[in-house]
């Protein structure tokens, strides 16, 4: 199969799946609903090309979500956080990658409620880089130490 024939393909893929998961949006209520609808439109169209071109034995769907989730977390806003409120310290526990988010008012205090974050991916997608949105909020707000695995 020649790289024109993939070419097309893919475009037909991409047609179906818009077709197919773009059509019905978000429930109502949801905040910045269009964003939102487009994202999720986004995910499973990856989806469906990760099984595509896996199925061409181009590469392999995680491969290609991997792929996807990197580029998008370098393409995305990260939010900027000042050291005078969280401190974010990456290191090893017992040769596993984490990241410890530390608030400020956490470091005041003797006695502090952590947690642990798996981010979700199945241990195949995802790490603490692109989770570090979600986890500094959590660690901001309720004033707890969170150690983010890789």
């Amino acid at each position: 199969m020649d790289l024109m024939e993939v070419a097309m393909a893919m475009s037909v893929l991409s047609v179906l799946a818009y077709w197919r998961y773009c059509t019905p949006g978000p429930p109502g209520g949801v905040s910045e609903r269009e964003r939102r609808r487009v994202d999720i439109c986004m995910q499973r169209l990856v989806v469906d090309i990760a099984a595509f071109l896996e199925f061409l034995g181009l590469a392999t769907g995680i491969s290609v979500l991997r792929a996807f989730l990197e580029c998008k977390f370098r393409l995305e806003e990260t939010i900027t956080i000042p050291e005078s409120l969280l401190k974010v310290t990456e290191t090893t526990f017992d040769g596993v990658k984490v990241m410890v988010l530390e608030p400020q008012s956490a470091q005041k205090q003797s006695d502090v409620p952590g947690l642990v974050f798996f981010h979700p991916g199945a241990f195949c997608v995802g790490s603490s880089a692109v989770n570090f949105d979600t986890t500094s909020h959590i660690a901001l707000e309720l004033g707890i130490v969170i150690v983010s695995v890789e």
